[in-house]
């Protein structure tokens, strides 16, 4: 699935910039999962935004670092 893939990748970045715990991810992937079960999907930098462990500018960050703005490079690409 896509969004498992995307998850994956999210969670990954935000942990090796030091945004996130591994105990805040855990956390937040298994609110997100028990949201699931109950009809609510939320992408995971939603889940962590909403728990307080990302901020708006951190959560744009991973973002624009997955998703490199179109014509522009990552800020991360040497």
């Amino acid at each position: 699935m896509e969004n498992d893939k995307y998850r994956s990748l999210f969670g990954e970045v935000a942990l090796e910039r030091g945004y996130v715990t591994a105990a805040q991810l855990f956390e937040a992937l298994t609110a997100q999962l028990k949201g699931r079960k109950q009809g609510r999907e939320k992408l995971l930098g939603q889940v962590l935004l909403e728990l307080g462990y990302l901020t708006p500018d951190q959560l744009q960050d991973v973002i624009d670092h997955l998703y490199p703005p179109e014509g522009g490079e990552s800020a991360d690409t040497p």
